[in-house]
């Protein structure tokens, strides 16, 4: 499935980014403490990766709808109502997502027009603020995906584990779970 195979890309970026990052972050410890050289660009290169890592992972974590939350209502809500709720939420998720894709087009744009660099590098601004934006509406769309599908019967949000991947092969959109053990108040 087409949207497999995107999620599994997006999380393949994300973690690569996490990775050039933790280089980045290394060589230019160990040559400006070591050597007395740090490496050359080494904020803005952290700042382009981080920037991947955070939003390739957002239409994942959204789709997965395995963003950290605080179930206020979870105990109080059954059936219908908690259905309700899941999809409302979703549904104003997806406006927030897609009122930031269009806020932040709308900026790299004007990024580029001004021409607009960061740092030593002199690297141009406004392919973040672009790669952010369609990152943000693909987030926007997982959004509204998660709203269609109901989450698996009589699991809350808070069993749901991000840190599960899918396995090879494993196509499925649906978020791995981890029964956990009921916690007593006392």
């Amino acid at each position: 499935m087409a949207s497999g195979v995107l999620l599994r890309v997006l999380q393949g970026a994300a973690a690569l980014a996490l990775l050039a990052m933790l280089a980045i972050v290394s060589i230019d410890v160990v040559g400006r403490h070591f050597l007395n050289r740090p490496l050359t660009g080494a904020i803005e290169l952290t700042q382009y990766t981080m920037l991947i890592a955070v939003f390739a992972g957002l239409p994942v974590v959204t789709l997965r709808r395995s963003h950290i939350s605080i179930g206020l209502l979870d105990g109080s809500l059954k059936g219908v109502a908690k259905r309700l709720q899941s999809i409302v939420v979703c549904l104003v998720s997806a406006f927030i997502l897609a009122a930031q894709a269009w806020v932040l087009w709308g900026e790299a744009a004007w990024l580029r027009s001004m021409g607009n660099t960061i740092g030593y590098l002199q690297l141009p601004t406004w392919p973040a603020a672009y790669a952010m934006s369609v990152l943000s509406a693909m987030a926007a769309i997982a959004s509204i995906l998660a709203a269609l599908r109901p989450p698996p019967a009589g699991i809350s949000p808070q069993d749901v584990h991000a840190s599960t991947p899918l396995s090879p092969g494993d196509d499925s959109l649906e978020p791995r779970v981890e029964p956990r053990e009921p916690r007593s108040l006392s």
